[in-house]
């Protein structure tokens, strides 16, 4: 783009910016005289808490963090006591197999056998 198209987009959108927010104080305006309250964006963004939620007092926080304690203490019963609080220690592995020698040497000698066909196959 050519600077002269870049200085019009951007007069363009500061003439577009001035009649939304022109717009905007119209339908204020009108849903105040309704009554209906404000619904613009810059309304809702000035009344809302800065993470974006609705904002709870201490005492609300409180009440709601008690009853989540309630809850995970009555799912704990209800699911009995883990090992950790029964003091049991993890159950013994169960023991690790082991291939025989001969075992061990039959596949290594199928490996070789598919490895010198796959190099002969070339």
């Amino acid at each position: 783009m050519t600077s002269y198209d870049t200085e019009l987009l951007r007069y363009a959108l500061v003439g577009l910016e001035a009649e939304k927010k022109a717009l905007e104080e119209k339908i204020a305006e009108l849903q105040e005289r309704l009554g209906t309250g404000t619904t613009s964006k810059a309304a809702k963004s000035e009344s809302a808490s800065p993470r974006g939620g609705r904002a709870l007092s201490a005492a609300a926080r409180r009440r709601i963090a008690e009853a989540q304690r309630k809850r995970w203490a009555a799912f704990r019963k209800q699911s009995g006591p883990s090992a950790k609080q029964a003091g049991a220690e993890k159950p013994a592995a169960a023991k690790k197999r082991v291939l025989s020698p001969e075992a061990r040497a039959r596949i290594a000698a199928a490996q070789r056998k598919r490895w010198a066909a796959a190099r002969k196959g070339r």
